[in-house]
């Protein structure tokens, strides 16, 4: 019987395990987590039923084993509470804004800068740079010169990080006002 948090439904199953190898009931799937509190539990319950009674109408007809009805039946409890949730993934390396970038803002050359320390023989004492073409370097410029008034006019008088004309030493002299 189920009826814990994460499987919100209750199923009971006769089980015999005899004939299912070591690397069968090891093998496991990982799916992404769902979020039971933001589905939609009717619609997960309407789909696991429908297709809960055809899986136990072709288990007493002897039309499939027990081993496939389990499996048929995980698989139809995972593949309804994806359709059914909202899982976002948790791989989230794209872009928000869809636009197009031109290959030429795309293309880098990648440079390798020692790090100034250990054996210059060894690869792991480098880092990759990566230099971009002439355009890009126009269009950042651009971009700095349109933001550079805003972001002046709303950034804090204490704030000097990312400032033209200023430098760490110029940061360090009112931290050293204001600490006592």
């Amino acid at each position: 019987m189920n009826v814990s948090d994460h499987h919100p439904i209750q199923m009971t199953f006769v089980l015999d395990f005899s004939n299912a190898t070591l690397k069968q009931r090891k093998s496991s799937n990982s799916t992404p987590k769902i979020k039971w509190d933001k589905m939609d539990m009717d619609l997960y319950k309407a789909m696991v039923d429908t297709s809960s009674k055809v899986i136990v109408e072709k288990l007493s007809n002897n039309q499939i084993g027990l081993e496939k009805s389990i499996r048929t039946t995980c698989e139809v409890m995972a593949n309804s509470a994806i359709k059914c949730s909202s899982i976002k993934s948790l791989y989230n390396a794209k872009p928000k804004l869809k636009g197009y970038v031109p290959d030429l803002l795309q293309i880098g050359l990648l440079t390798t800068i020692f790090k100034n320390k250990g054996s210059k023989n060894d690869a792991g004492n480098y880092r990759g740079k990566t230099v971009q073409p002439v355009v890009s370097k126009v269009i950042d410029t651009v971009l700095k010169n349109r933001t550079q008034p805003s972001v002046k006019s709303v950034q804090h008088k204490y704030q000097r990080g990312f400032t033209s004309g200023s430098g760490p030493m110029n940061s360090a002299l009112p931290v050293e006002e204001v600490v006592p």
